[in-house]
């Protein structure tokens, strides 16, 4: 799949990446119950006390996951050069 929008949930405080690292747990059960394939969802630390959970996706399933999932924001993807 052609990730390309990054749909994003921020989480602050002391348990942020437990909290984000649990969100993504349901997304990836989200996307297996409704079998849907090619998406991936992790969690990341930004700072400290600053974590979130991310669905990459296409343009094309990027307003029904919104819909669906409310994330609080999204970005365009593009991948880091190696």
């Amino acid at each position: 799949m052609d990730f390309s929008v990054k749909l994003i949930w921020d989480f602050r405080g002391a348990d942020a990446l437990a909290f984000a690292k649990h969100h993504a747990h349901h997304l990836n059960e989200f996307f297996a119950a409704k079998e849907l394939i090619g998406h991936i969802a992790d969690s990341e630390e930004l700072q400290p006390m600053h974590a979130t959970a991310f669905v990459l996706t296409n343009r094309q399933n990027m307003i029904t996951l919104r819909d669906q999932l409310k994330p609080h924001r999204a970005e365009k993807y593009e991948p880091k050069a190696e």
